[in-house]
């Protein structure tokens, strides 16, 4: 329920320009695992590494800035990067956990209707 919840929430960001608590915690959450994970996983390039720091900043300025539509971009950045790393990582069993615990196709839907909605309404000028 979490899922479906944060979801709607997300959805709600497109239309409302403010982020929920729910969606907040959550992707401060992910983000946290995401850090933990580069911290312990000395497998991956360190320019990788960089790459996907970088990307956990963005996201996170995104959150502070309440900017729906740059979040929508770098969390999908950040996805396939996520996915990426399970690739190369030595620690497959780490990324996998974080894939696994926030769902791809949570985010996937989630970054698709804020896409959906965003475009609505640039469209109708709402």
């Amino acid at each position: 329920l979490d899922a479906l919840e944060m979801m709607g929430q997300l959805i709600d960001v497109s239309q409302t320009g403010s982020i929920p608590p729910l969606v907040n915690s959550k992707v401060e959450e992910f983000l946290g695992l995401l850090r933990d994970a580069l911290n312990e996983d000395g497998s991956l390039p360190e320019t990788f590494r960089e790459y996907i720091s970088t990307l956990i900043e963005t996201v996170s300025d995104a959150m502070g800035h309440r900017d729906a539509d740059q979040l929508r971009v770098d969390l999908q950045h950040l996805w396939f990067a996520v996915f990426a790393a399970e690739e190369i990582s030595d620690d497959v069993g780490r990324w996998s956990d974080i894939v696994k615990r926030f769902g791809w196709d949570t985010f996937s839907q989630t970054v698709s209707s804020i896409a959906a909605n965003l475009a609505t309404k640039m469209i109708t000028g709402g």
